[in-house]
């Protein structure tokens, strides 16, 4: 860890970091007082105000838009550069902690990034085997001393760090995969809602699962009984097992990916509901408007589409391919059908996803009525003052 330097900002770029923000822009250092590209990446620094409060502490990057993320703020106790690896160890403690008061079993994100006070550390746990993504130079300074430390206190058997990121790519990091102990098995076993499922450990999406998602799976299990099931980016099967173990009378499964559809159907006949699936291999457009034809109709349909909106620039063709998935979504439901929408796009807002829910509901006369509100599980914490980590929103609606 290098030595500390201070950040000093510009008159009234504080405002956000006394309100809980943790994010320190290029732009709101004042860089004719502060040596903001003589800082080494990775480096530990403080941030003042342009009036010399102390603002908090973190890791700087020079390189970046997002020039520090702080871990401490201004109403914690400050940190030497000394004893910042000690103080991400107790952050790893608390955040296992928390786990283990929400969790009977070792399935769970175990450290959700700055929802866990570790701007640029995720780790997702898979029984005895941790999943590491490290998407900043300060925490990869500190891989081992993380990766010890989670060896310690979870006895996990296996650690392997997925660092193929295009995060890493901003702060001048290498895209990495190495596994730091033990052998990386070729799946993952996740235990969720009491269904079983195999999972890629090597080419699966993310670390290999979704489990920001699991509570709404729960629940779009609760409501699967007897019901005619569209999963639309049904992936390895977490939404369309879940309602076939619950009882519904069919599901039909839509993804692109031939893998994934490999997976889905190995966890179907695992969970002995094999029977109940329909699996289509398509671009979920194509499939939603070739089910039009056919004159399918479904009871409830599950949309859990990938990040359309993943820089500002984005946003206009963005929203419009929510709307078109939407519009295609709701001619497919049998009248006071259910829609459940989600989206991880944090740029659209919930309000944003209800609005186009309501639109494409009404092309076809119908009402939308609001049932439930969705959001990320509390193993993916959102902090308050920090509302980029309220990424995932949606909604399940009656359609009239």
């Amino acid at each position: 860890m290098s030595s500390q330097a201070t950040l000093i900002l510009k008159k009234g770029s504080d405002r956000r970091l006394r309100r809980g923000h943790r994010w320190v822009f290029s732009n709101e250092i004042d860089t004719s007082r502060s040596p903001l590209k003589a800082i080494e990446p990775g480096s530990w620094v403080e941030i003042a105000s342009a009036s010399g409060d102390y603002m908090g502490a973190g890791f700087a990057n020079p390189s970046t838009l997002i020039s520090a993320r702080l871990l401490l703020s201004s109403r914690e106790p400050q940190c030497a550069p000394e004893d910042v690896a000690a103080l991400v160890c107790s952050r790893l403690d608390a955040a296992l902690a928390l786990r283990k008061e929400l969790y009977n079993q070792s399935y769970y994100r175990l450290v959700h990034a700055e929802g866990d006070f570790l701007p640029g550390l995720v780790v997702d746990r898979y029984g005895d085997v941790l999943i590491i993504q490290i998407a900043t130079a300060g925490m990869e300074s500190l891989s081992k001393v993380i990766c010890d430390h989670l060896a310690n206190i979870t006895g996990c058997s296996t650690i392997h760090l997925a660092n193929d990121l295009s995060a890493r790519d901003l702060e001048q990091l290498d895209r990495t995969e190495r596994t730091a102990l033990g052998t990386l098995p070729k799946s993952l076993k996740v235990v969720e809602n009491g269904c079983k499922f195999k999972v890629d450990a090597r080419e699966g999406q993310k670390t290999g699962w979704f489990y920001d998602h699991r509570d709404n799976r729960k629940l779009a299990a609760s409501m699967a009984k007897g019901k005619r099931v569209l999963d639309v980016f049904c992936y390895t099967g977490g939404w369309s097992v879940a309602a076939a173990v619950a009882g519904a009378e069919s599901v039909t499964c839509v993804d692109s990916s031939e893998a994934a559809m490999r997976w889905l159907q190995a966890n179907a006949n695992d969970n002995g509901v094999s029977e109940k699936i329909t699996p289509i291999t398509n671009d979920a457009i194509e499939a939603l408007k070739a089910l039009h034809v056919s004159e399918e109709q479904f009871d409830l349909v599950i949309l859990d589409p990938p990040a359309f909106i993943k820089r500002k620039k984005d946003y206009a063709k963005g929203a419009q391919h929510y709307e078109l998935l939407n519009r295609l979504a709701c001619r497919l439901l049998n009248k006071g059908g259910t829609l459940m929408s989600a989206s991880c796009s944090q740029a659209l807002s919930g309000d944003e996803l209800l609005e186009i829910m309501r639109r494409s509901g009404a092309r076809r006369g119908l009402e939308t009525q609001v049932l439930h509100a969705l959001s990320q599980g509390p193993d993916h914490p959102v902090m308050a003052g920090v509302p980029e980590t309220q990424y995932l929103k949606g909604w399940v609606a009656r359609l009239h």
